[in-house]
């Protein structure tokens, strides 16, 4: 070909590829359909293991409740311990128990906490077994979800019972008649409550179905998280993390609830050492029944919060409160011993927490996280250890209140603890304190000593003895050159 001849045309261009859809994988939504749910793979769980402990908190509970019930009787009735035994198995989870006469109803709320304790510790105990071999976190909360889950069923269904059995109690009302020589119904409360554990129960009764639905999940749900967080088998990534923040302080919440019912004796023993008519064997019995709540009253009290009772009838208020020294005047100097007794509590607690931290760099850490738990959980005993009562029809309600003061109590409790942990990180070394002292070292600055030692800003250059050079003079023509005219 010469270079002369013209060159041949290009090939004609292919036509475009026409472009083919891009279909999702089977199984994933389409545009703006929902995400499916593998409700197989949600259901599926050792259900064996989580009804197993579900199970044994429910026995637990209700073999002590009948131990109160059976004994604690003045004129024994088979029908009314038996119905008395169901009653206080569904209040040891939170159900309130409801008596009435006609349109008059009076509703109880207050744990049997010894029974609550007992059962709580025993489907720990269960659980912890049960998920030992687990190999992830998800695994071991999901059987936790199902064991509340079970749990909240089987309360319900007893809830449920009670309520078409409705047992008629008979034989569990005190013969206080001290209500005539006190100045009032508050008054009387504060007297006869001090002495005694669990109130009284007369008439047909039943239980809240609502208590028994929600917060029977909620407690032993709550629980069960906390053991499976323990746990450090088989523990990584984000929940190993977790594991490390939470394994000790959780520790010093459960050197608390054993403390509490060492607390309680020593409170059974100053009652009886104070009160000659405190020493019947049904009312022992009560107290044995409530002996964590007591045990909370001895550390409310000791660490200066305030105890007793009030009433509130149509928009009417009336209390009849006091710290130690007063309850101590009304019920025996013993009771003196509730400050030492709250502050070792204190202290236990936060020991607890230094021995249990694996990483001694994490000690101070640890505590921290520990104080910060105690924002929930000294509210929540407190509320679990006090008593509340309603009484009369529909509107004409008029409420009572028996316990401890919880505002100041959690702040009462959480300023002891941060001071004995103070002082315990410093006797183990858990503070650095050389550290310490140069961290506030650096917060120290006198303005007349010059700018802060880390200030960006340059310091001023010394003064010179020397004068100052002169100013350059003006410029100065080079020689030859002509003045410009």
């Amino acid at each position: 070909m010469s270079p002369s001849s013209p060159l041949p045309p290009p090939p004609p261009a292919a036509p475009p590829a026409q472009a083919r859809p891009i279909l999702p994988p089977a199984g994933e939504p389409v545009g703006n359909a929902m995400p499916s749910i593998d409700w197989r793979r949600v259901l599926t769980g050792n259900w064996l293991g989580a009804g197993l402990t579900a199970v044994v908190a429910l026995g637990a509970a209700a073999v002590v409740s009948a131990l109160v019930a059976f004994l604690s009787a003045d004129h024994f009735d088979l029908k009314s311990a038996i119905g008395l035994t169901a009653l206080l198995t569904e209040a040891s989870f939170g159900a309130d128990v409801v008596s009435g006469a006609g349109a008059v109803t009076t509703s109880v709320g207050q744990y049997p906490l010894l029974a609550t304790f007992v059962a709580l510790g025993a489907a720990a105990l269960v659980f912890r077994r049960v998920i030992r071999a687990y190999p992830d976190m998800p695994s071991a909360l999901g059987d936790a979800v199902r064991a509340s889950l079970i749990l909240a069923v089987l309360l319900t269904l007893g809830a449920v019972v009670t309520n078409i059995v409705e047992p008629d109690l008979r034989g569990y009302t005190s013969d206080d008649d001290s209500l005539a020589s006190a100045g009032s119904l508050t008054d009387y409360l504060a007297s006869s409550g001090a002495k005694a554990g669990l109130g009284d129960f007369s008439g047909k009764s039943q239980t809240s179905v609502a208590g028994a639905i929600f917060l029977g999940f909620l407690l032993l749900l709550m629980t069960l998280v906390l053991v499976a967080v323990a746990r450090r088998a088989t523990l990584d990534g984000v929940w190993l993390k977790v594991h490390e923040w939470l394994a000790a302080p959780v520790a010093g919440l459960a050197a608390i609830a054993v403390g509490l019912c060492v607390a309680g004796l020593v409170y059974i023993a100053a009652v009886l050492v104070g009160h000659d008519d405190a020493r019947d064997f049904t009312n022992i019995v009560g107290m044995i029944a409530a002996l964590p709540a007591l045990g909370m009253r001895v550390v409310g009290l000791g660490l200066g919060a305030p105890w007793g009772a009030s009433t509130d009838y149509k928009k009417e208020h009336e209390e009849a409160m006091s710290h130690i020294g007063g309850f101590a005047d009304d019920h025996g100097g013993l009771f003196w011993i509730s400050i030492p007794v709250a502050l070792a509590l204190a202290g236990l607690a936060v020991w607890t927490v230094v021995r249990q931290s694996a990483d001694r760099r994490a000690v101070l850490r640890n505590v921290l996280v520990y104080l910060g738990l105690l924002v929930v959980a000294v509210p929540l005993l407190v509320r679990v250890s006090n008593f509340h009562l309603s009484y009369g029809r529909r509107k004409d309600v008029a409420t009572f209140f028996l316990g401890l003061g919880g505002a100041q109590t959690t702040a009462l409790f959480i300023l002891a603890s941060a001071v004995i942990g103070a002082v315990v990180l410093l006797a183990t070394g858990g503070i650095d304190v050389d550290a310490l002292r140069a961290r506030a070292g650096t917060l120290q600055r006198n303005p007349a000593s010059g700018p802060h030692p880390g200030s960006s800003v340059p310091p001023p250059p010394p003064p010179s003895s020397q004068a100052p050079p002169a100013p350059p003079s003006a410029p100065t023509e080079p020689p030859g050159t002509r003045p410009r005219e």
